[in-house]
């Protein structure tokens, strides 16, 4: 009866499990030919509360099909250029089809333009593409066609965002600050890389590129905020993988997550190890004067440089109702390298009358050191509704610590008894923490007020200790390098936005004061004691506007005051082998102004052109340029740096984009511009240098995705010969390359593989030219620009927790924190 009573039971629960089970079938075709409509995408949402289930894409014949286990579900049909379908599927509960077999829905006719089926709720339907304020907008819920994607499928289509296969993200060619739903994402590296290529597209709701950003975000450098909208349920997840290069180089990586309703917490391990070589070249002039030089000089050197690194970061979040949340993040990533670099340098140095001397040498150092550190805060979110109106409490800090042992050695052709061999020991510690509270009020449907106040503090620790063997072998302590350094700051910033909308037309105003204190002081040398207060505002203006047939215009403008600290400010001398710098305490602020503006038409079937145009001055600019000075400390002339306000910078930036997308897995970008560097800066006390130099580049790039599982792109890029924007009297070389990659998913994402080859034709390298009068310099460095590098995630668990494989995200309305 026992064995009997359990193979009843058995047969029973399979039976109801079966039951439950449907395989989900169906065709669709376009009202204008019938013909099948290819790749559409097919998700599958509970009902209740639109919570997404699963989903597919239509074949080459229109038919789809997948799984169904949950009662009172609703397909959500969507296409490129068509409008979205919902579609209810049979209750298997309320008279359906039962047992296992198939639903057929049969054929479904889709026509350009919004319709509902069975499930009728019209809204006004979000642009795919917009502006607003200093924001250009993707909204990823709105593009039907990447809803099977990731996140790096989605940000490949957001204006000027580019994704390498590696999972590097470039806006417009240049570096970013990832944001995630309004907030830094505490993600660097190797954990940046993984979120982005393992976030559903489905749980994007949109995508911010913020170019010019305003006061709100208190940063010069462009920001890209990725704006989640899902809500997990009940399971865990964990992937783990390998990513590797010929250089060599190999980085094994690991991470869990789990989360329920209310709670979640995630874990992300990983280490990288590297072993890299150059080769560099170098020739200068140092000038005593205009007319006599001082040194004259060819070097050729040679590095090989061993890498180490571990990063880890343990995320936990906590949500006690629908209006309030918490979440916290703790990470540490220490590292260790070794370098060791070989220098040959012919170098004729002249005494003040002209006397030429030899002064050629080999030299040679090798370095071992170990950096550790870590960061950690809170966050905690209070919402007194659902329409934006909250406030967030955040702490956050971190520490870091690098200790480095270095020998090093210099033996001269003609003069022994300059020779010297050296030990070096270094220990550098600093930290710094905050807290901060972020408002916002949407007193209307059109207009938003944001507020927020930070106070920090952090300082620091540095002790260098210079040894040097004397004429027995023995190593005394060389007093005059050797120091311990201390410095101390306070910060106490605050902002404020105005926004305000009047149809499709935006502005935003802002403004954020920063008060900082900073002092810097030298153990045992009192005299050399330097504090500095400083107050600085810096105000924003953005404004924007759209047309119904897409186009979208935006305007904006930043002022950004930069005080010097008071290590710059401070007397003391630091000398090196053959140099030595010191501060100034005459150093003043220097001003930036930047603006931007750009038009961009958006096309539903074809993508996007646009014209963008930014223009930054500089006044006061403050800046170091290597001089000639002879030091009798030294005994001859020797270079020196000082900080001073050096003069006035201008650039401006003319750039096109086009890129056609005819679907959301295929684009091909073109970007290009042309550029003016002008500097007018101050050498010498009455001896100014003025330069101006055009310059142009272009970008093309052609990625897409094929089957929903191979990922396919080719680049190419070309900059000319230019003056850097950010070093006073630089001149980059021209630069090219191209390159090739590829990633596949396996077994429903379960597996993942990426291969790329960087550079194939081994073109690049780094050269520059310093147009100093008094210290002009070119160099040429060259590595092994051509290399592979590939990668290979295996996942594991429910595949809608793989947005939080590397942040603990939060709430329904998606608020992430890595």
């Amino acid at each position: 009866m026992t064995r009997k009573l359990l193979l009843i039971i058995m047969f029973t629960v399979v039976s109801t499990v079966c039951g439950a089970q449907h395989i989900v079938t169906g065709k669709l075709i376009n009202e204008k030919d019938r013909q099948p409509v290819m790749y559409a995408n097919i998700a599958m949402l509970r009902a209740d509360d639109s919570t997404f289930v699963r989903g597919t894409v239509t074949d080459d014949k229109g038919v789809y099909s997948l799984n169904n286990d949950t009662v009172a579900t609703v397909l959500r049909i969507s296409a490129m250029g068509y409008g979205t379908v919902f579609v209810a599927v049979p209750n298997t509960r309320d008279g359906g089809p039962t047992g296992l077999g198939k639903i057929d829905m049969g054929t479904t006719v889709l026509t350009e333009g919004a319709m509902l089926l069975d499930v009728v709720k019209i809204v006004e339907k979000k642009p795919m593409y917009a502006v607003d304020g200093e924001k250009d907008l993707y909204n990823v819920s709105e593009d039907a066609s990447i809803q099977t994607g990731n996140a790096s499928d989605a940000l490949q289509n957001a204006p000027g965002v580019e994704v390498d296969v590696e999972g590097n993200v470039t806006l417009n060619g240049s570096s970013v600050t990832v944001w995630i739903n309004d907030r830094p994402s505490h993600l660097e590296g190797e954990a940046l890389k993984q979120y982005i290529k393992t976030l559903p597209a489905n749980s994007i709701d949109r995508i911010e590129v913020i170019k010019n950003p305003s006061a709100r975000y208190g940063s010069e450098g462009p920001v890209v905020n990725i704006v989640t909208n899902q809500r997990m349920l009940k399971n865990s997840f964990v992937s783990f993988g390998a990513n590797g290069s010929s250089r060599p180089s190999i980085s094994p990586w690991v991470s869990y997550v789990y989360s329920n309703e209310k709670f979640n917490i995630s874990a992300y391990l990983s280490y990288s190890g590297s072993d890299w070589k150059r080769a560099g070249q170098s020739t200068g002039v140092m000038m005593y004067d205009s007319l006599h030089p001082a040194r004259e000089w060819q070097n050729h050197s040679g590095t090989r440089s061993w890498h180490h690194n571990i990063w880890g970061n343990l995320n936990a979040s906590y949500e006690f109702d629908s209006m309030n949340s918490i979440s916290g993040w703790f990470g540490t990533y220490p590292s260790f390298s070794n370098d060791k670099t070989d220098d040959t340098t012919t170098r004729t140095d002249y005494d003040i009358v002209g006397t030429p001397h030899n002064m050629s040498y080999l030299a040679g150092s090798q370095s071992s050191g170990s950096n550790n550190g870590g960061f950690g805060g809170l966050w905690y979110t209070h919402k007194f509704d659902k329409k934006g109106h909250q406030y967030s409490i955040n702490l956050d800090g971190n520490w870091w610590s690098w200790k480095r042992n270095e020998t090093s050695w210099r033996h001269y052709d003609y003069q022994p008894q300059m020779n010297y061999d050296h030990q070096i020991a270094s220990n550098d510690l600093s930290g710094n923490g905050s807290i901060g509270i972020d408002y916002s009020y949407p007193y209307s449907e059109q207009g938003e007020i944001e507020t927020g106040l930070d106070l920090g503090m952090g300082g620091g620790y540095e002790l260098y200790l210079r040894d040097t063997m004397d004429a027995d072998g023995n190593y005394y302590c060389d007093i005059l390098r050797s120091d311990s350094s201390r410095t101390h700051d306070r910060d106490v910033s605050a902002y404020l936005t105005w926004r305000r909308k009047w149809g499709n037309f935006t502005m935003k105003l802002g403004l954020r004061g920063r008060y900082a204190y900073s002092s810097s002081s030298h153990d045992g040398l009192p005299e050399y004691d330097t504090a500095v207060h400083h107050f600085t505002a810096s105000p924003s203006v953005h404004l924007s506007y759209r047309t119904k047939d897409m186009h979208n215009f935006s305007l904006g403008y930043t002022m950004h005051t930069n005080k010097p600290n008071a290590e710059s400010l401070s007397r003391y001398e630091n000398f090196g082998i053959e140099s030595y710098s010191t501060g100034n305490p005459l150093l003043q602020p220097s001003y930036s102004h930047n603006v931007d503006a750009s038009w961009n038409k958006y096309f539903e079937k074809f993508g996007s052109v646009g014209v963008s145009a930014t223009y930054r001055a500089e006044a006061d600019k403050r800046g170091s340029l290597p001089d000639a000075r002879y030091v009798d400390f030294f005994g001859r002339v020797v270079s020196y740096t000082k900080p001073y306000n050096v003069g006035d910078t201008r650039q401006a930036d003319l750039n096109f984009n086009v890129m056609y997308r005819p679907s959301g897995f295929f684009n091909v970008r073109l970007n290009g511009g042309v550029a003016y560097r002008w500097y007018n800066l101050q050498v010498r006390p009455d001896e100014w240098v003025e330069k101006g130099m055009p310059s142009w580049n272009v970008r093309l790039k052609v990625w897409t995705k094929v089957w929903n599982k191979v990922e396919l792109f080719v680049s190419g890029d070309y900059s000319s010969r230019a003056i850097s924007p950010w070093s006073l009297m630089y001149i980059s070389e021209p630069r090219k390359g191209i390159n090739l990659g590829a990633s596949a998913d396996f077994f429903d994402r379960k597996l993942s593989l990426y291969l790329n080859c960087n550079d194939i034709f081994n073109w690049n390298g780094w050269g520059s030219t310093t147009e100093n009068p008094y210290m002009s310099t070119t160099s040429q460095n060259k590595w092994n620009s051509r290399y592979i590098t590939f990668g290979l995630t295996l996942r594991f668990g429910k595949m809608e927790l793989e947005s939080r494989a590397k942040t603990g995200a939060t709430e329904e309305s998606g608020g992430g924190q890595g």
